[in-house]
């Protein structure tokens, strides 16, 4: 596993880690921030720690430290520049790593819940099932079906 893991991961760290659609996307930041929120160097050295850490459990402490604000400056701040929690901010940007390891490669759903991070494979396919509005499995047979045919004619030429 590790060495199919390892090789998704760094073919999904090619993306630029802030580019988001507007619906929502992997790894991006909102807008600059409105005024009282964490400026853009600190909210960029929290989003690329949670990034570069997704498969592990980040405690929020880690995150404080790596801004120097107070427990509650940093969660005020950071919702005001988000939107979110830091927590809802971490699982949204674990989904859409998962979403892209599902459409990229060949790991086992089991793989792709422990790459990023989540605690257990009913937990994630819930979670992935709230957000994307279908189970893990099925959204990648679905992408395929979808995209397969138009990457087999593009080949064609």
């Amino acid at each position: 596993m590790s060495d199919d893991c390892d090789g998704a991961l760094s073919a999904v760290d090619k993306y630029e880690p802030y580019r988001r659609e507007p619906s929502g996307g992997f790894g991006s930041l909102p807008p600059e921030p409105s005024r009282g929120g964490l400026p853009g160097w600190r909210l960029r050295r929290v989003v690329d720690f949670m990034t570069e850490h997704l498969a592990r459990d980040i405690d929020v402490d880690e995150l404080v430290t790596r801004c120097g604000l107070s427990r509650a400056q940093f969660f005020r701040a950071f919702r005001q520049s988000t939107g979110q929690t830091p927590h809802r901010y971490l699982v949204d940007l674990r989904l859409d790593r998962a979403r892209l390891l599902l459409e990229t490669t060949g790991l086992s759903i089991a793989d792709v819940s422990r790459s990023v991070g989540m605690g257990s494979n009913a937990g994630f396919a819930r979670l992935f099932h709230d957000r994307f509005g279908d189970q893990p499995s099925r959204y990648r047979r679905a992408f395929h079906q979808a995209n397969g045919s138009r990457v087999r004619r593009e080949l064609a030429g």
